[in-house]
């Protein structure tokens, strides 16, 4: 009896400590309209304790992301058409284009790779 009371114990206890925890949550934040990168990644660029976040040529200032600071040159212009007339745009073909495309930027990576104490920028282009 003192077993099967044990297992109880336990059991309610497995529950009560799930029911208490909070799952993780996210908050979606769109850095640009303009598409410049497969993905992005985080570091502290202008060593300020706050991550920051670079994605294609750009790295944006956190925790707000609103400041944007060129990386290297972003000097891809595309075209589409909007309601018919051509339109040309910053970036590659995303959403503000017809059509998708990818972009030369797809795969992000951040490290202090010489030693220097400021964060590096690797990105590795379009595979294949």
């Amino acid at each position: 009896m003192k077993i099967i009371l044990l297992f109880a114990a336990l059991v309610c206890a497995a529950f009560a400590a799930q029911a208490q925890t909070t799952p993780h949550s996210w908050k979606k934040i769109q850095l640009s309209t303009e598409f410049w990168s497969e993905g992005a990644h985080i570091g502290d660029f202008n060593k300020d304790g706050k991550m920051d976040v670079a994605s294609g040529p750009y790295w944006y200032a956190g925790p707000e992301f609103k400041s944007k600071h060129e990386i290297y040159p972003a000097t891809r212009r595309s075209k589409s058409t909007k309601n018919g007339q051509p339109v040309e745009f910053a970036g590659f073909k995303g959403a503000l284009g017809n059509e998708n495309e990818y972009s030369d930027n797809f795969i992000s990576y951040t490290h202090d790779f010489n030693g220097d104490g400021w964060m590096d920028y690797l990105v590795i282009g379009f595979p294949g």
